[in-house]
């Protein structure tokens, strides 16, 4: 009896200990987040454009999964959304994805992945002097750009020349 009810208390005991820490540590998560929120309404301009700070950790793993987007071109797909890169890359959360985005580059998504095809297709145009007899749609599609006129438009924004110009200079 004595052997089994020492078993019993030990029982007891492990689990109200696992209980005392998991109610621990959703204690503290809850007091880092009201922390948040307070200082977000606290200051006006930290409550229009909330930053999310990447610990390093965090900001080390979407570097590695950012140079697979470089390597495997990822960025060259029509349907490189950020719903496409989450899926593709092994990060999960968007408001992570952006603030590295932000932080490291200066720029917003759609303006990070159009700076990446514009370079692409502009090394290509400089590299392969075929690509310069396709017409602007076909650069445009294999630039990633679902329209000539968006592309005419990024390019120029980018260059400060045209696409025709460009390649008329090449």
């Amino acid at each position: 009896i004595t052997s089994n009810y020492k078993k019993y208390l030990y029982s007891i005991t492990t689990v109200l200990c696992i209980i005392l820490i998991i109610l621990v540590i959703y204690y503290l998560k809850y007091k880092k987040n009201s922390e948040l929120i307070a200082k977000l309404t606290q200051n006006k301009t930290l409550k229009k454009t909330p930053v999310f700070e990447l610990n390093e950790h965090e900001f080390n793993l979407i570097e590695t999964e950012i140079q697979r987007l470089f390597l495997e071109k990822l960025y060259l797909r029509k349907e490189c959304t950020m719903s496409f890169l989450l899926s593709k890359l092994e990060v999960k959360n968007e408001k992570h994805l952006r603030t590295y985005i932000q932080k490291k580059y200066d720029k917003n998504l759609n303006d990070f992945i159009n700076g990446l095809r514009i370079e692409e297709i502009i090394k290509q145009l400089k590299d392969d002097k075929y690509l310069k007899k396709y017409n602007m749609d076909q650069i445009a599609d294999r630039a990633g750009f679902s329209s000539r006129v968006v592309f005419s438009r990024i390019f120029k924004r980018h260059t400060g020349k045209s696409p025709i110009d460009f390649i008329n200079t090449l």
